[in-house]
Order: C-alpha cells, then structure tokens, then sequence
C-alpha cells in the first residue's frame, strides 16, 4: 500500500474516533444516570465556574469564595485551574455549553499533541493512529473532571517539546518545554503535573546516556544548562497563581497581629475589570 493513502486513513481514523468521543461527550453530558462520567463537571466545576463567571462580569476580580464553608481564597485555590487559557472560555456562554466544549476541547488536545509527538519521531501511520487512538480514550476518561484533564491532556506535548530540547538545544525549544510544563501545572491537577515531570527528567535522561557517545560531556553541560532555565522559566509562567495566595496571606489573621499593614495599592488590589 502506498504512503499517502496510509496516512490518509490514518487520518480518517482518528477523524472518526474524534467524532465518536464527541458524540459520547455529548451523550454523557445529557444522561444524569451516568454520574461517574458527568457528574463531576456539574456538581463541582459548574458552581465554580458560574461564579467565577458572575463575579468577573460584575467587575471584580474573586479573590473570595464566600459560598463555601466558612469562605474560602477563590483565585488562590489551584485546584480549580482558573488560570488555565481552557477555562475562560466559561466567559463567552453558558457555563453548561462552555464545560461540554472545555471536554471537547481537552480531548482534542490530547489527540493533536499525541499525533504531533508520533509524527516526530517518524513512527509509521498504523503506529499513529494507535498511540493517538490510546490516548483518546484516556484523555476522554480524564476530561469529565475538567482539571484533570487539563493536566493531563499536555503529556505527549511535555515529551514532544522535551525530545526536541533534548536534540536541538537553543532558546526557541527550552520556552516551549517551560510554556508547556506551566500550562500542565495552572490546569490545576499538581499531582499530574508531578507525574510529567518525573516522566520527562528520566526521559531526557535515557536520551542523553543514549546520545552521550556523539554529544559527549560538551553536550550534557549545555543540555543541563537549559534544563535550568527551563525550571527558571516555569517558575516563572507559574508565578500568576501564586500572587492570590501572596495577596490573601497578606490579609491573614497572623499578618495583621504581627503589626504588618495592608497595603492600599497592592497589585492585585489595583487590577478591576471595567
């Protein structure tokens, strides 16, 4: 069989295998007896998301849940993936439409950045459409809990941007693994984030002991260079969840008896909506 008609039904079978899992999201989403695959998303990201969503359009930033327990910091708890780019399409329509689309979405990263990993290292079209095909349906599983699936989405990405690092080590690479890493740790599941991290560090060093008789000690020096500048820049990009917390420690019981004041013009104190 020829190579491009391999490809194309390598591609027209993850079309149809991308179309199944949407009609399954679809399904799922309307079907309140299956709770273990919906009900995730409407009894615990639906509440938050609608008030995220109100709040922000009222023109405050919600530092503060005040629905939960005794009050809880909103924008502070990473487990909610606020930050994450996936989430603020909550802000452009109904919150129960945006979670189906946040799944349809997430499903589809997953797909792309699997395929795109496969494709880099060459694999044949059958080999593709197999990895892409397993990894649908784990990323399918995850999605219906809207932060896991975030993070875990990212994994053939993380692995992809880290073999090219591995391989090409320059600037352009070292920020797409870094770029990669903070999306996988502001989707809000740090216990995956951790995951892809060990993951990739034992990775990256099967590639070097692999390639250490070409690259030889030059080599490793300026990969674990990079590698530094990888965790600086994550850092970094991660930073934006961390500055809610810095600014509701600063409001804490503890800091105000130790005789610290509030500061009026703080950043995050500053930052409305109009």
């Amino acid at each position: 069989m020829r190579t491009s008609v391999k490809y194309c039904l390598a591609l027209l079978g993850v079309l149809l295998l991308f179309l199944k899992l949407f009609r399954d999201l679809s399904a799922a989403a309307s079907d309140s007896l299956r709770p273990n695959l919906a009900n995730d998303a409407i009894t615990h990201a639906w509440p938050f998301f609608s008030y995220a969503k109100a709040t922000i359009q009222s023109g405050v930033l919600p530092l503060w849940n005040p629905y939960t327990s005794l009050g809880t910091p909103f924008f502070a708890e990473i487990g909610l993936g606020l930050f994450y780019p996936l989430s603020w399409v909550t802000l452009l329509t109904d919150v129960p439409s945006a979670l189906l689309l946040i799944q349809f979405l997430t499903v589809a990263i997953g797909m792309a950045g699997m395929y795109g990993y496969m494709r880099y290292l060459a694999l044949e079209p059958l080999a593709r459409f197999l990895g892409v095909a397993l990894f649908a349906f784990a990323v399918f599983i995850e999605s219906f809990y809207p932060t896991m699936g975030y993070s875990f989405c990212l994994m053939p990405v993380i692995l992809w941007m880290g073999h090219r690092m591995m391989v090409t080590p320059d600037l352009r690479n070292t920020c797409l693994v870094a770029l990669s890493l903070a999306l996988c740790f502001l989707g809000g599941f740090p216990n995956y984030f951790i995951y892809a991290v060990l993951i990739l560090a034992v990775y990256c060093a099967c590639l070097l002991g692999l390639s250490f008789p070409d690259i030889r000690l030059p080599g490793i020096a300026t990969r674990a260079g990079m590698t530094l500048l990888v965790v600086a820049q994550t850092l970094g990009l991660v930073a934006v969840q961390l500055l809610p917390s810095y600014e509701l420690s600063s409001l804490s019981y503890r800091s105000l008896e130790s005789g610290s004041a509030y500061d009026p013009d703080s950043i995050l104190s500053l930052i409305h909506i109009s």
